[in-house]
């Protein structure tokens, strides 16, 4: 029997599940994170975000990279803000996600200011007047990646629809982190073969490689 804990939770999964046991762990994971996520006071949100981002930014993965993959955050995740305001402002290639059909199309946008279009799941998105985002093999990237859950093993909980599992897969992006809060960590996350696995994590206490495998 495994067990997953964060903080005083503990998530016992069996050792080998079928698909649709997986299916209905990560359903009980999505619940347990959303708790833990509206349990923190707005200031814990800002004070984690702006810790987070300090780590971040200061690190060579950041400043090593000539474009950042990013996407804007939803109210109870960490704030993204402030790494595309850096972004821009450090003369690196900002890119932000579309959802087009089941797929992520990013396009680089050059300010904040826009322009945007509404998205199809209520999510401002950049306009299909933007550039169409897209690197060379080896290229300088760095793709921030969002999440309900995350393991050290790199493991992944998002939200269920598989948008950055397929965008990941294709994409051979040559460095990847997750951004978190640390309640947002697990002893392991239920996984199958496609879910796609960060090299990298982000918490307001941490930044660290993780035991990712390919």
């Amino acid at each position: 029997m495994k067990i997953l804990m964060s903080g005083a939770l503990c998530y016992p999964w069996p050792e080998e599940m079928t698909h649709d046991e997986i299916a209905a762990a990560k359903r009980t994971l999505r619940r347990r994170m959303l708790e833990n996520l509206r349990a923190m006071s707005a200031r814990e949100r800002v004070e984690g975000s702006l810790s987070l981002m300090d780590r971040l930014l200061g690190s060579e993965l950041w400043t090593q990279a000539e474009a950042i993959y990013s996407y804007l955050s939803l109210e109870l995740e960490v704030d993204t803000h402030r790494a595309h305001t850096a972004a821009l402002a450090g003369g690196k290639r900002l890119a932000l996600p579309r959802i087009e059909g089941d797929e992520l199309d990013f396009r680089f946008v050059e300010e904040l200011a826009g322009p945007w279009e509404a998205g199809a799941l209520g999510i401002r998105e950049p306009s299909t007047a933007l550039p169409a985002a897209s690197w060379t093999p080896g290229g300088a990237v760095l793709v921030l990646v969002p999440g309900l859950a995350f393991d050290g093993a790199g493991g992944r909980l998002g939200r269920g629809k598989g948008f950055y599992d397929r965008f990941l897969a294709r994409s051979g992006a040559p460095a990847t982190v997750g951004l978190c809060f640390s309640v947002q960590l697990v002893d392991e996350v239920p996984r199958e073969q496609n879910d796609h696995r960060v090299g990298w994590l982000a918490t307001e206490t941490a930044l660290f490689k993780t035991a990712s495998r390919p």
